[in-house]
């Protein structure tokens, strides 16, 4: 009996070491469907299906790059726009810059951050 329960023991810590370097798969290209994001990183949160998406009443489209990099985030009120940012990025992968157009009523207005630090801390916008 203690021999099978060491097992199932050496077993479980075997199954966990593996898990934790597996690596997590890379998404690339778009789009994808999201609930919201988090501001303060810009990264999209709760993946979602197309037609969830679209019966709610915002959701986001993320489009990301050959790295895994977000390249475009999307913000949609029903099917209309309501903003939408454009990222750079260095031959490191640091984020450059953020491009954010928000389509208002009297016209689409655009703001353009750089970041400077490791942090991705906006500049003052442009």
């Amino acid at each position: 009996m203690k021999h099978r329960d060491f097992l199932f023991a050496l077993l479980a810590v075997a199954c966990s070491v593996q898990s934790c370097d597996a690596k997590t798969p890379v998404k690339t290209g778009g789009p994808f469907y999201y609930e919201t994001f988090a501001l303060k990183t810009d990264k999209p949160l709760h993946e979602i299906t197309q037609d969830i998406a679209f019966k709610k009443p915002t959701h986001y489209v993320a489009f990301f790059g050959n790295q895994g990099e977000l390249v475009k985030l999307t913000k949609f009120a029903g099917s209309i726009v309501q903003w939408e940012s454009v990222y750079r990025y260095g031959e490191s992968g640091k984020l450059l810059s953020r491009k954010t157009t928000s389509f208002l009523p009297q016209g689409p207005s655009v703001v353009e951050h750089e970041f400077k630090d490791e942090k991705s801390q906006p500049s003052s916008p442009k």
